[in-house]
């Protein structure tokens, strides 16, 4: 196993031991029927998955990227069948949170953990 291997392998079995379920939900509008003239229902997806929570030192706020109240989500990868983006929400313990980054750690072209952003 390569040194990239065993990090994501330590990363992933401290998530999945200290971290806590959190949901990914994306939803997209439905389509307008010019026909019917009305719009049809939102498609909402929600995927659970395991992460843990950080908070912003003082010094990395800067009012406009990283503002007063955003979190950082260290995220697995594994269960989750899309790469969270800007504007997906982010559920947790019942609060509702909007992804504003993500940085996912990528060796090899593989998703081991998403780095997220968020803002409530």
């Amino acid at each position: 196993m390569g040194f990239y291997e065993q990090r994501a392998a330590s990363a992933l079995r401290l998530i999945k031991k200290y971290g806590m379920t959190m949901t990914v939900r994306r939803v997209t509008k439905g389509e307008y029927n010019s026909e019917a003239g009305e719009r049809a229902a939102d498609v909402v997806l929600s995927l659970d998955g395991k992460g843990i929570i950080e908070e912003y030192e003082t010094k990395e706020i800067d009012g406009t990227l990283i503002q007063a109240g955003d979190r950082k989500i260290i995220l697995a990868a594994s269960g989750l069948a899309i790469r969270p983006k800007k504007g997906d929400l982010l559920v947790i313990d019942g609060a509702i949170s909007q992804i504003v980054k993500n940085k996912p750690t990528s060796p090899g072209g593989v998703d081991i953990i998403h780095n997220l952003q968020i803002r409530d």
